[in-house]
């Protein structure tokens, strides 16, 4: 004899629980987009890249990758903005001589456990294949690493930090595709 009691009880959590997401989906007020802001090539970059991170003080940080033509931001910047649309540029790439920071920096940029951003150039920097930078949030970039084709370089990838627990060492930045580490 089968005993159907455990099927009838799993049955009815499976129901509540559908009642109970589908509650609460019917409850929760609906999501408005406002635009905070719109770039401009001439003043701000153009073309907004790779993702937009909330940094640890609530501002958003994010890149522009640049765009064809000629002007100050087409190469692209790293930039942060207020909640009320406030841009701020933190640093405009091919700003040193042959480009050495870099440039189109497509990938965005993530936060490290030491409070500092880090990202990648898709070109630029010593060999023009790009670069792996570090930047604070008042907009002091240092290039850490240039990239090469001969190393199997990614430099369109998003920068990872590793979970290692607390540390004093600077943060060690990982490129998800080649497992390079680069530290800061």
């Amino acid at each position: 004899m089968v005993n159907a009691q455990p099927t009838s009880r799993w049955a009815a959590v499976t129901v509540a629980s559908i009642l109970m997401t589908l509650a609460l989906a019917i409850a929760a007020p609906a999501q408005t987009f406002k635009t905070v802001l719109s770039f401009e090539l001439a003043t701000d970059g153009a073309a907004p890249a790779g993702t937009l991170l909330q940094g640890t003080d609530g501002k958003l940080y994010g890149t522009t990758a640049g765009s064809e033509g000629s002007g100050t931001y087409n190469s692209g910047t790293v930039f942060k903005i207020t909640s009320s649309g406030q841009l701020s540029t933190l640093h405009i790439f091919c700003s040193q001589t042959n480009c050495t920071d870099g440039t189109d920096p497509v990938a965005g940029v993530v936060q490290a456990a030491d409070g500092n951003f880090y990202g990648t150039t898709n070109s630029g920097g010593t060999r023009d294949d790009g670069t792996i930078f570090k930047i604070t949030a008042t907009g002091t970039l240092t290039t850490l690493h240039n990239l090469s084709q001969q190393a199997g370089y990614i430099s369109s990838a998003t920068l990872v930090q590793p979970a290692m627990g607390p540390s004093t060492e600077p943060p060690t930045m990982v490129a998800p595709t080649t497992r390079e580490r680069y530290s800061a």
